[in-house]
């Protein structure tokens, strides 16, 4: 939604995706802040301008909790997805923390099984995928990003994995990247 400049200020988008597919902006805004409130105002001001908001099925976000629990008061009946770019994206950047001790050969591995777990099209094959990657961290004495991956994507599953994702309508969009493609 946001892109920050070194100016202090945020520039975003509200995109919607068309029935061709491509991304289209219904609302552009610069703000001075990414905080809940002034979301919350942005959104508002999308609702007061637009009659059929409550038409509003998918909303596809970063991993920005902020964001989040603004959407799902503005939106409440719209299902929250995270964009299954950014979510990948996110899990390299976690597993390059120091604190997690990882070479590269682990990183790898652990990528792979993230995105298995992230195309994983049955809550079945979900679980098998998960007991891999649960299996992986303990034999390799890595139980504390397992823990971290326990704590922070397992319980938010069904909104970045495509066994509970494809239940909703997203028009074939799993990214947020279709707001560069205008």
């Amino acid at each position: 939604m946001f892109l920050s400049f070194p100016l202090a200020c945020c520039l975003g988008s509200l995109v919607v995706t068309t029935a061709t597919g491509r991304g289209f902006p219904v609302v552009d805004f610069i703000s001075l802040d990414e905080q809940a409130t002034t979301i919350s105002t942005i959104l508002e001001y999308f609702k007061e301008k637009n009659s059929r908001w409550q038409d509003v099925k998918t909303v596809v976000i970063d991993k920005d909790f902020t964001e989040w629990r603004v959407l799902q008061t503005a939106f409440p009946k719209a299902t929250i997805l995270l964009c299954q770019f950014h979510a990948i994206t996110y899990w390299k950047k976690v597993m390059k923390r120091s604190v997690y001790r990882l070479n590269v050969s682990q990183q790898e591995v652990l990528l792979k099984l993230m995105v298995k777990l992230l195309y994983s099209s049955t809550k079945t094959a979900y679980e098998a995928r998960h007991l891999v990657l649960k299996r992986y961290c303990l034999e390799n004495k890595r139980q504390a990003i397992f823990a971290y991956f326990e704590k922070n994507w397992d319980p938010c599953r069904g909104m970045w994995s495509n066994f509970a994702r494809g239940k909703h309508f997203t028009a074939g969009n799993t990214t947020t990247n279709r707001i560069e493609s205008n």
